[in-house]
């Protein structure tokens, strides 16, 4: 995301504000006039009443190859999903956004004639893989680009990615990449390019007045602790397990008996060897814990907040087991924070980057994933690898990874006016199958944490996403598998191509 102070007035573009904007000439003087009728139609949203996960999977069933802008029926700017305007009861799109109903990103196709073509940081063809990234959308004095990627060990695969992620730092003259890493001889703590030094991933950074602040999953966790590619594992006891045992049950999985319980770990000769996201001699505590770090220069050296395993929200050790964090801050300093596993996407608010984060929540009956009655999953019920932004209508938007529909990957969205109400379309946002110059198409093994470039005006120009290539697995076991290999790529929308000559 970009650097993410996008509480701009709904009405600030000017009468002139499309042409500016882009070299799409098409409703220039009917779309600048609707806005100004926006802010009333936006009391006709409702939150809808299913999983956003089985709206966005049933719709990639119906999901168009060639896109519409606009043109679809409309009452208000409600049915236009707030990413266009009704015109005489027809969406207006905004740029970047397509679709009958506006409903889907406008993506540009990716290079035919390219090999590396849409490599943000890696690349299919790179020995060593990564999965997703975090990129700053606006460039520094020296009109560099920062972007933050969640590298992966060695030339080990997807599976790696616990225990073996870092985030290292990268560098590039156009915002859609390639990024490569930031000045390799300049010294950094413990002599590591990765900022945290440790075991980490998820990355989301933006810029904060003069700071610049990580959101990631993650503890300090030495990262060399991996003796080979096999996924969930690493060498030394003290890190996975280890404490002494005489069954399972002294292994029991952090948060064990809890709605977000882990899988237990084993007893194996007397000793606890744990299983997936669980951590600790006996398995009793969350590997990724969310955290933030701070850091005056986007090279470093940054400073993490909160000690291994503290609390990250104000409502207690619940927090631990929660992640993907993604933020964005207003004007007054205030951030607003979207996460997975709360069980669904859940959003919190904070006066300040450093905290405290308070957890919105709706009232519910209580239930096994809501046994005090609060329903945290107020953005959407499921789902995963949220960003959250807001456009310059004041509009909150959170992109997310929802599911496979016949083997195909799908992004899906929610937005809302006020963080509380939500809504979430049917139709995803982008899937798995990518476009090309020359009309081809490839069907794409994995696209997960989806992210956006923003403009000035909060319209996005670049979705950065991890992906594998088709015909990829999750779990390789050694370094010469090349079979789950990932990488980050970038693709534009066509109004950020249009744009492009002003970053490239």
């Amino acid at each position: 995301g970009g650097s993410s102070v996008l509480d701009r007035s709904p009405f600030n573009l000017g009468s002139t504000g499309y042409l500016e904007l882009g070299r799409r000439k098409t409703a220039v003087w009917t779309w600048t006039y609707a806005m100004f009728r926006h802010s009333a139609q936006m009391t006709a949203l409702t939150m809808a009443g299913w999983a956003c996960f089985l709206f966005v999977v049933m719709g990639a069933r119906s999901m168009q190859t060639t896109l519409r802008n606009g043109g679809g029926a409309c009452a208000s700017a409600a049915d236009c999903m707030l990413a266009g305007v009704c015109v005489n009861s027809v969406c207006v799109c905004d740029p970047g956004w397509a679709g009958a109903s506006c409903e889907v990103l406008d993506l540009a196709p990716l290079d035919a004639n390219s090999a590396a073509s849409g490599a943000a940081w890696n690349s299919e063809h790179s020995p060593r893989s990564s999965w997703g990234s975090a990129v700053i959308s606006h460039p520094d004095s020296a009109g560099r680009y920062h972007g933050w990627f969640n590298q992966l060990p060695g030339e080990c695969g997807l599976s790696s990615w616990l225990p073996g992620s870092q985030i290292v730092h990268g560098v590039a003259t156009s915002l859609g990449g390639p990024y490569v890493a930031a000045d390799p001889d300049r010294p950094l703590p413990n002599g590591a390019r990765s900022p945290l030094s440790t075991f980490a991933t998820n990355p989301h950074v933006i810029k904060v007045n003069d700071t610049y602040v990580m959101y990631f999953n993650g503890r300090r966790w030495p990262v060399d602790d991996i003796t080979d590619c096999a996924p969930n594992r690493t060498g030394a006891a003290p890190w996975h397990g280890g404490g002494a045992c005489t069954s399972d049950g002294d292994c029991p999985g952090a948060f064990a008996g809890t709605p977000r319980g882990q899988p237990p770990g084993k007893c194996v000769s007397g000793v606890c060897q744990c299983e997936h996201h669980s951590f600790g001699p006996h398995c009793d505590q969350i590997v990724e814990p969310v955290n933030v770090a701070s850091a005056t220069d986007p090279e470093g050296p940054w400073t993490q907040l909160l000690p291994d395993g503290a609390p990250f929200f104000s409502d207690g050790n619940t927090s631990l087991a929660l992640s993907n964090p993604s933020g964005f801050a207003l004007s007054n300093g205030t951030i607003v924070l979207a996460y997975s596993r709360a069980p669904g996407i859940g959003v919190s608010r904070a006066p300040h980057w450093s905290g405290p984060y308070e957890r919105i929540w709706v009232p519910t009956p209580p239930t096994w994933h809501n046994p005090d009655g609060r329903n945290y999953s107020v953005a959407c019920p499921s789902g995963e690898d949220p960003f959250i932004y807001q456009d310059f209508r004041g509009t909150y938007r959170i992109l997310f990874h929802g599911g496979t529909v016949d083997g195909v990957e799908t992004g899906g969205q929610t937005f809302s006016t006020d963080l509380v109400h939500w809504t979430w379309p049917e139709t995803p946002v982008y899937t798995s199958v990518l476009q090309y110059s020359d009309g081809t198409t490839r069907a794409f093994a994995r696209r997960e944490r989806p992210a956006l470039a923003l403009d000035e005006h909060g319209f996005p120009t670049q979705l950065f996403t991890a992906v594998q290539g088709p015909g990829a697995s999750y779990s390789c076991h050694n370094s010469t598998d090349r079979g789950c290999h990932a990488w980050s790529l970038v693709q534009r929308t066509r109004y950020g191509q249009d744009r492009s000559a002003e970053w490239d």
